[in-house]
């Protein structure tokens, strides 16, 4: 039985593989036996489709990932690491999408907006039923970012915030000590200041790669009682479209022993 799992997602732009997030999350899973890794592909783009298009169906894909694995695999526990777009997908499945970004948006030939039911749906957070067995959420440099926080992690001297940050924060305060959002000062995605420092948003992983992997690994220690499964590592890829999201990157989803940790990289 899966005890555990680890989600990630990649940076807009990025290709389709693991993303800057891999090393950490290969770090991450030497540390927990039995360890699976799984990607779910989204669009990670600008232009084409629109980031807001890109974005919508990258959470789509997200919240049915979650939903599916957190039923399928009741006992297990999931962690999820999110870097740039992919955090902000993250952040719109955990805190809510505003229903304006789910409008805003600029329809191709290849990827079409959400319907306004399922634009409805996911201005809600994922539930508490769904949620209950996530033991860490981990954010590099996410555009929705809000600098008044209480789970901002990163530089001390951040004077703005995302260049999409949200209004309200409530559902992922209430994760308490589960959540952290990285954000160092002058990201010109998660920081719009004072100033800009345009090297910031890629240097997360040198920075606080190894605070981040003893966070989760604490993280899953204090919350599962137990680890079962295969101690050998797997990796595997899913493909199945939400409406309109033909042709997506991938989405790292890691299931650890009954951990499943989920990474989006841009």
């Amino acid at each position: 039985m899966r005890q555990r799992a680890e989600n990630v997602s990649r940076g807009t732009g990025e290709l389709t593989d693991l993303g800057v997030t891999k090393a950490l999350v290969d770090d991450i899973a030497s540390q927990i036996e039995g360890s699976d890794i799984e990607a779910i592909r989204y669009p990670a783009t600008w232009d084409d489709p629109v980031y807001a298009l890109s974005v919508a169906n990258g959470t789509q894909l997200v919240r049915k990932a979650i939903t599916e694995y957190a039923k399928t695999c009741p006992d297990s526990k999931m962690a999820w690491f999110w870097y740039s777009q992919g955090a902000h997908i993250t952040t719109n499945n955990f805190c809510g999408m505003p229903a304006i970004w789910g409008l805003d948006q600029t329809e191709n030939k290849t990827y079409t907006k959400p319907e306004l039911g399922q634009i409805i749906a996911l201005s809600y957070p994922l539930s508490e039923e769904v949620t209950k067995n996530v033991i860490s959420i981990v954010l590099f440099g996410d555009p929705s970012q809000r600098n008044d926080t209480s789970y901002n992690y990163g530089s001390w001297n951040n004077t703005g915030n995302g260049m999409f940050y949200r209004a309200d924060t409530s559902a992922c305060e209430a994760l308490g000590s589960r959540i952290r959002a990285y954000c160092d000062a002058g990201d010109p995605f998660c920081d719009l200041g004072k100033f800009i420092n345009g090297t910031a948003h890629k240097k997360y992983i040198d920075n606080y790669g190894e605070e981040v992997a003893q966070f989760v690994v604490g993280k899953y220690k204090n919350g599962s009682s137990s680890v079962n499964g295969s101690s050998s590592t797997t990796s595997s890829s899913t493909s199945t479209p939400t409406n309109g999201s033909v042709g997506f990157h991938s989405m790292s989803v890691f299931p650890f022993a009954g951990f499943l940790l989920l990474y989006l990289f841009l």
